[in-house]
């Protein structure tokens, strides 16, 4: 398994899996840059390959993303 920890503004719970949704930005701050495609294309590139992600986050604390491949 590998993690890739940010210290970011972190999600709700109830938005976590939706972060991976092609054009769903984690933030709704209009000052927070970005489109909503990089965890979407993560997420095709691990499931190609037969792997998992998922996240962990809290508001204010960041985001924790983890990953894991056959074999590992």
């Amino acid at each position: 398994m590998c993690a890739f920890k940010d210290n970011g503004v972190g999600l709700n719970p109830e938005d976590v899996d939706d972060v991976f949704l092609m054009f769903h930005r984690g933030s709704r701050e209009p000052s927070q840059p970005g489109i909503g495609i990089g965890l979407a294309m993560c997420m095709k590139i691990v499931q190609h390959h037969g792997g998992s992600i998922w996240a962990d986050s809290e508001p204010g604390e960041g985001t924790t993303l983890y990953f894991t491949f056959p074999g590992e």
